[in-house]
């Protein structure tokens, strides 16, 4: 079984629910590896949280405002996961 950083996406369970007000409510979120190309896209944001905010959206493919409703700790959990990508292969 390969680990987080070698596979293509991740599920990341939710420990606080997004609800969002067109009813919609995210448990979990499917996130991608980073490709450089995310890079080039975020680099015109100016503030190095408005990047990662957007990069998130990107890696998880949805609205920028799902990712600001998240809970702090589920956000963390999110870095993690992306940071854990960046390492190489064991």
């Amino acid at each position: 079984m390969q680990d987080a950083n070698t596979r293509a996406a991740v599920k990341l369970a939710l420990d606080f629910p997004i609800a969002m007000g067109n009813g919609a409510t995210y448990t979990e979120l499917t996130i991608r590896r980073q490709k450089v190309k995310d890079d080039l896209e975020i680099a015109a944001f100016p503030t190095a949280a408005e990047k990662e905010v957007v990069l998130f959206t990107r890696l998880a493919g949805v609205d920028r405002e799902v990712i600001e409703e998240m809970d702090k700790s589920d956000y963390g959990k999110f870095q993690d996961l992306v940071m854990g990508f960046s390492k190489s292969p064991a």
